[in-house]
């Protein structure tokens, strides 16, 4: 185990960053004011689903107004995984209640016949004193999930490009009565920048105020970009505890600067688990940030994501996340896969009768 000195010494080394005060490399317990706040497994479970059309023409026109150019390509593009995800939902987790879509755009035809679908426009779970409005930051939005009217205690979470790929049972998302989350431990490279200032945020905001750093050895919880489970109690909490670090968060319109970012849900749900409402089930792993097998990301070379669609096609994992499809060949890919994959997913639902309760 790291020891607070060690740990300083390693975050100046690796970061060129020395903390307020020294820290304990500690996993996640709960605190001793705290008591562990089980769940009935009967209750209902939502799921949270985040999406935007960068060709929505309110939204676009919204954004131009706000932010003074275009939306990104790579960040807002839509080329309709929104269709695999929901399909997917519905398909592998049918005991799902509802599927609340948190956009500002029109949802499409395909969703809208989705029964459990109901979109969430942004400015209805945001609070207007708190954050800048409009906003076009990801971690922001995620930090009022717990606002969405009539969302269950225990939800599910993720992005457009998250897809089920195998039956998923209830009791799988839960450990001794607990929302079960899997977070990865991963060591990254020198220099913090980008992406790492949300995770490393995460964790320093709740070391300067806890006096214990969550992680283990020389590695930082990150989420594994997959669908995970969140408690709206934890979100709650989370606020009352860190109001003003989230607000400061909130008060930008994007995820700059990098420096004053958190990757909400990772950090809800390392708050729940200080104080007993969720279950963290760490994962130490050599091959990568995210799972090379269950992520096509921008780390997968040209010629290699056809293999991937393949693979993904034949041997489906139980999650799987589709994420950069920046050009015209990755898109074809995508759109052919989809379409297999969607196919597959009617001849499981024709042929599988499984109880919306299990």
């Amino acid at each position: 185990m790291t020891t607070p000195f060690q740990r300083k010494k390693w975050l100046r080394e690796q970061f060129n960053i020395v903390p307020e005060q020294d820290y304990a490399c500690d996993f996640p317990t709960v605190l001793p004011n705290q008591s562990l706040s089980p769940i009935d497994l009967s209750s209902e479970i939502d799921i949270v689903i985040t999406w935007v059309d960068r060709n929505d023409p309110t939204w676009r026109k919204r954004y131009e107004t706000t932010m003074g150019e275009p939306p990104g390509q790579a960040r807002y593009e839509n080329n309709d995984e929104l269709e695999l995800c929901l399909k997917s939902v519905c398909a592998y987790m049918p005991w799902i209640r509802h599927i609340y879509v948190v956009t500002e755009c029109e949802l499409p035809s395909y969703a809208k016949e989705i029964s459990k679908v109901k979109a969430i426009h942004q400015d209805e779970i945001m609070d207007p004193n708190v954050a800048a409005l409009p906003s076009f930051n990801s971690n922001a939005v995620e930090s009022f999930f717990h606002r969405i009217p009539n969302l269950s205690e225990v939800f599910i979470f993720g992005n457009d490009d998250f897809m089920v790929g195998q039956p998923i049972s209830k009791a799988y998302w839960f450990s001794d009565n607990l929302p079960r989350c899997s977070l990865r431990l991963y060591q990254p490279s020198p220099p913090i920048k980008d992406f790492w200032w949300y995770t490393f945020n995460v964790a320093k905001i709740i070391g300067d105020k806890l006096g214990t750093y969550p992680g283990l050895d020389h590695h930082l919880f990150v989420h594994t970009h997959q669908f995970s489970i969140l408690r709206k109690s934890s979100l709650e909490k989370a606020w009352e505890m860190f109001a003003d670090e989230l607000s400061l968060m909130c008060q930008s319109r994007n995820r700059q600067p990098h420096q004053t970012q958190v990757t909400s849900h990772l950090f809800a749900q390392l708050v729940g688990a200080y104080t007993g409402t969720i279950k963290i089930e760490p994962e130490i792993r050599n091959d990568g940030l995210f799972d090379p097998g269950k992520y096509l990301g921008n780390n997968h070379p040209a010629f290699a994501t056809p293999l991937w669609f393949s693979d993904t096609l034949h041997s489906t994992p139980d999650f799987y996340c589709v994420n950069q499809l920046s050009t015209p060949e990755d898109q074809q890919h995508f759109r052919d896969f989809k379409n297999l994959m969607l196919q597959k997913i009617e001849a499981f639902r024709s042929s599988t009768t499984i109880s919306e309760d299990e």
